[in-house]
């Protein structure tokens, strides 16, 4: 059994789906005005704050295909 499966597989309910929902996207909305901060500041941006950004972006990508999955 994969992650999806176990995921989909779970008993997640709305509120707790909407709750990690919320949570990247926090994290995403946090990453990007870091490195809109960072890159106003220093005019460059740090390829480790890149990585957490873009590695961010990847798991609320993949946490909303998944929750649309189990709809």
């Amino acid at each position: 059994m994969g992650i999806v499966e176990a995921v989909l597989d779970s008993n997640l309910d709305m509120n707790k789906a909407r709750s990690y929902r919320n949570g990247f996207t926090a994290a995403l909305l946090t990453g990007f005005l870091v490195l809109s901060y960072q890159y106003w500041v220093l005019g460059e941006l740090a390829i480790e704050i890149l990585g957490i950004f873009f590695s961010t972006a990847f798991v609320f990508i993949i946490s909303q295909a998944v929750y649309a999955r189990s709809q």
